[in-house]
């Protein structure tokens, strides 16, 4: 028997049965596998993601069908996060119903991606003792509802993979540390900002794009 193949996705807060890591950014890997019987592997998967409106309306409600090619950020995302084996599995060029009317085998996955959730929102003061500068900072637990289901469609339809939607594992995220700001200003402090006043003002200048980052 073919020994199973995984897909891996970088979710950083996707729901598995392996519980998350309670602190820190380093994503966890979620595994989206074929079934260990070689009935029910196939060369091809199609994929469809679907992503809820979220992060003030930054990304918006949209559903995406193989073949998904990585033209727009949102697209290379979920493209760029499949492992390349060709050999052994690859990303169909058909349509979906078309595969399906052919008569060609497939796992069809199926990712919903929702809003991200912040939760326990505080600012707090990196300084510790000292005669150096306040550096104020917000901070969050926060979590993205992901589900990931994986049916084999060919002779038969069999779900091989069905994610517990109530495996939720929060992070702990921080604005600015926490969020990558791109080209450089007068208004980017990395490292925490001097009045709570200023760190407010720049969560309303960058809160939207940094739980973009967060989410993906």
């Amino acid at each position: 028997m073919k020994t199973f193949l995984f897909l891996i996705l970088a979710f950083p807060f996707a729901l598995t049965a392996q519980k998350a890591k309670s602190t820190g950014l380093k994503s966890n890997y979620h595994y989206m596998r074929y079934a260990q019987d070689e009935s029910l592997s196939a060369k091809y998967f199609a994929l469809t993601i679907t992503e809820h409106t979220s992060c003030g309306g930054l990304i918006r409600h949209r559903v995406m069908n193989t073949p998904l090619a990585a033209v727009d950020a949102r697209t290379r995302l979920y493209v760029n996060a499949v492992p390349s084996q060709r050999k052994y599995f690859t990303q169909a060029k058909d349509l979906i119903h078309n595969l399906i009317a052919k008569k060609i085998p497939f796992t069809h996955f199926e990712v919903v991606a929702s809003d991200i959730d912040l939760r326990k929102q505080t600012t707090r003061n990196a300084k510790k003792g000292g005669d150096g500068p306040e550096k104020y900072y917000l901070y969050f637990e926060g979590d993205v509802p992901v589900t990931v289901r994986a049916t084999y469609k060919g002779a038969k339809i069999v779900e091989t993979l069905d994610t517990n939607s109530n495996a939720k594992g929060a992070k702990i995220l921080r604005f600015p540390m926490d969020f990558q700001f791109g080209a450089h200003g007068a208004d980017i402090m990395p490292n925490g900002y001097p009045t709570e006043g200023v760190l407010l003002a720049a969560w309303k200048k960058y809160g939207k794009k940094a739980q973009v980052q967060w989410r993906d």
